[in-house]
């Protein structure tokens, strides 16, 4: 029934008619709504996306295009802890051609329906949390004292450290560990980059298929986000460049500021250095820095296509199509970049590897 899809937030093709038989959206004729009720909730991507909340809580995002239309739940900020809760729902990944800075072909926008709710750290994993996972501090070596405190991110990992780091939480709340580890190599998970080096492959290495299910979303414990998760949840419910509006123009490439993300990230132009986590404003979901301060590893390997290859219409991606393990996705900008690099849409790629000062993550956890 398209009620249900539509409370469930799936992306689907619908008539004016079918909306307004829908009490999910208490028999709101989206063809007829005043513009008082709208006005407020009105979004211009110049693609023709359009969102409307509703009294029901729902977020409708359409393309008048092609026809599709697809919604999600407004998002409200639902914080346990470190833990806050995402709502499932479908939204638009990537970025407009007309959105300044924009990049590659990785920005080409799909409608992502995203059907599991999930859990996602508050901050990025600071070095305290780390060091009470019980492993070594990267970030203790000569020349980056600057870089170091418990309320700093913890930096200079690679992916599968941070793997490591999300099993090791998943073993100490009793949950399924989602990485196999057992055939990595190169000693001691932490041990970083040798004195005043900024980046550097960490020793710890293991094969990129260290996943233990074919679906992602399945596992039960802590993993790395894919990238539509971690997109999903910075937008949350936007469709700006970023969560706080759009770049005041497209000449940010030389660390000039830039209001709208001084008020949310840690960037060049306001910090030449890791800020401690969740100093600056955060998002509808509760979660800080999701721009800025540190660029933040997913589960997803890269490639230069869009998400959804050919189509524009996919459900819980992992991965570029074609894409080889070899180098992962990174999402959100850094303290060493401009403002044209921490754009909710702007996705990385780097090895797998490396660990950089400029580079650190936040798991999450599929709710069952």
């Amino acid at each position: 029934m398209l009620m249900m899809s539509l409370f469930f937030s799936a992306c689907h093709k619908v008539s004016a008619v079918d909306i307004e038989k829908s009490t999910d959206f208490n028999n709101v004729d989206l063809e007829s709504v005043d513009s008082d009720t709208t006005s407020d909730f009105s979004v211009d991507s110049g693609i023709g996306i359009t969102s409307l909340k509703d009294t029901a809580n729902i977020i409708v995002w359409a393309e008048e295009e092609t026809g599709i239309e697809c919604s999600q739940p407004v998002p409200v900020e639902s914080c346990d802890g470190y833990w806050c809760s995402v709502e499932p729902g479908c939204f638009r990944y990537g970025s407009d051609q007309s959105e300044p800075c924009r990049a590659n072909a990785s920005e080409d926008q799909v409608f992502v329906t995203l059907t599991h709710p999930f859990v996602i750290g508050k901050t990025e994993v600071t070095q305290r949390q780390w060091k009470s996972a019980g492993f070594k501090n990267p970030m203790e070596v000569k020349g980056m004292e600057a870089l170091l405190g418990d309320n700093l991110p913890i930096a200079n990992i690679n992916w599968y450290e941070a793997a490591a780091y999300c099993n090791a939480i998943s073993e100490k709340e009793g949950y399924e560990k989602c990485y196999d580890l057992s055939e990595c190599t190169g000693g001691e998970v932490g041990q970083g980059c040798p004195a005043s080096i900024e980046f550097c492959e960490t020793g710890f290495t293991c094969n990129p298929d260290i996943f233990k299910l074919s679906d992602v979303y399945a596992c039960k414990g802590y993993r790395l986000s894919t990238a539509a998760e971690f997109e999903y949840a910075t937008r949350a419910g936007t469709a700006t460049s970023t969560y706080n509006g759009n770049l005041l123009s497209d000449d940010k490439i030389d660390c000039s500021p830039d209001e709208v993300l001084n008020e949310i990230a840690q960037i060049c132009s306001n910090g030449k250095l890791t800020s401690p986590v969740a100093q600056k404003k955060k998002n509808s979901l509760g979660l800080f820095d999701m721009l800025g301060n540190l660029r933040e590893m997913t589960g997803d390997s890269f490639r230069n296509t869009p998400l959804g290859g050919d189509s524009i219409v996919i459900e819980d991606p992992y991965g570029y199509p074609g894409a080889s393990g070899g180098r992962g996705v990174l999402k959100g900008g850094s303290w060493q970049l401009d403002a044209c690099f921490c754009r909710s849409g702007y996705s990385y790629a780097d090895s797998r590897e490396i660990g950089i000062i400029n580079t650190g993550f936040r798991p999450v956890r599929t709710l069952f």
